[in-house]
């Protein structure tokens, strides 16, 4: 990305964004198999702001464009990915339109962090916000929970999962042109034969 704002900017928003970032995955609870997002703040809901760079990478995405985010470590890449995904249900709310988004990551634990330091403290009291890993897609009907929920932020596998049953006829498949809004994580691990890439092939299709 170019013209950046000065390094000055960048290092705030480091400090800023270090204890989360920085955090192990070793230290985080362990997830459980069906996670909803959980009021632990007082019910006026924060509106998401941005940083003068983070406005200018994610300008993109709210024009309705495709985009890659590319930012050092620390920097909010995340809180982008909340803020373009609240202005995308917000416009579809305003317009009358079924608005859906998915936020998919590539590790177990990535799925409570985004539920619980991003996603559900800036969106859970205007959008049904949740977070599903691990044997969930066993437990409870991913295609429900579709219909349920705004937000659905999971591990890309349960997704992949339930795209391969389309061609199966099971109860379980899902379409994804249900999703009006696709939010892909590390998304540098699409390649070759990986989940990332594999569930891609399904969105050119």
């Amino acid at each position: 990305v170019e013209n950046l704002q000065p390094r000055t900017e960048l290092q705030e928003a480091l400090e800023d964004e270090k204890n989360v970032s920085e955090k192990s995955f070793e230290d985080l609870p362990e997830i459980s198999d069906h996670v909803e997002s959980r009021d632990q703040r007082p019910s006026s809901e924060k509106e998401p702001s941005l940083r003068d760079y983070q406005m200018e990478v994610a300008k993109p995405a709210l024009e309705g464009k495709n985009i890659i985010i590319c930012l050092p470590t620390g920097t909010g890449k995340t809180r982008v990915a909340v803020y373009i995904a609240k202005d995308h249900l917000d416009k579809k709310r305003k317009a009358r339109e079924c608005g859906k988004v998915i936020v998919l990551v590539n590790k177990v634990p990535l799925v409570e962090q985004h539920l619980e330091n991003e996603f559900g403290p800036y969106m859970k009291h205007s959008y049904r916000t949740i977070g599903l890993s691990g044997a969930s897609q066993l437990k409870f009907s991913f295609p429900e929970l579709i219909r349920d929920y705004d937000v659905i932020i999971c591990t890309a596998k349960i997704l992949e999962n339930a795209l391969e049953k389309v061609y199966e006829d099971d109860e379980e498949r899902v379409q994804l042109s249900v999703f009006s809004l696709m939010i892909i994580d590390e998304c540098h691990h699409t390649q070759k034969e990986a989940v990332y890439n594999n569930i891609m092939r399904y969105y050119l299709k």
